[in-house]
């Protein structure tokens, strides 16, 4: 049984974890490809794919904002704030929680999947922790 009244809050910042993990993926496939005795012309082709992806999550970390993440106990659906078009959220019934790591699976009411990946510099100590029982909680209480 879950004894939250009132709406929990989590403010989402962007990850740093995540960010210097997808540059050292994009940086080890770029010397990776440089070392491979492949031809030329894939080998470009396949490095400009790459440095696209380089410059996308490098244009992300740039233009991210931090987010709020809303559970509403009385409706039992959440609300993301960076997602204002979209009123509801729901948890799926598995989701992934580690001390260090959470990953939450939603679906919208149109039937869309909404992942958001949360390691421990997304949110304060209290949040992650908060946030870590509170899922923990519902899928015991769900099983």
């Amino acid at each position: 049984m879950i004894a939250e009244k009132s709406p929990l809050r989590f403010t989402l910042k962007p990850s740093r974890i995540l960010f210097y993990a997808n540059l050292w993926l994009a940086l080890t496939l770029l010397l990776i490809l440089i070392s491979l005795p492949i031809l030329l012309g894939p080998k470009l082709v396949t490095m400009c794919v790459v440095t696209g992806f380089f410059v996308c999550v490098v244009k992300a970390w740039i233009c991210a904002e931090p987010e709020e993440l809303l559970f509403s106990p009385q409706a039992n659906c959440w609300q993301l704030s960076q997602m204002p078009g979209q009123d509801r959220l729901f948890l799926q019934k598995h989701q992934f929680v580690m001390s260090s790591l959470i990953i939450i699976y939603f679906k919208t009411t149109k039937g869309r999947a909404v992942r958001r990946t949360l390691p421990q510099d997304a949110l304060t100590e209290g949040e992650h922790h908060r946030l870590r029982i509170f899922l923990v909680a519902r899928e015991q209480s769900s099983t």
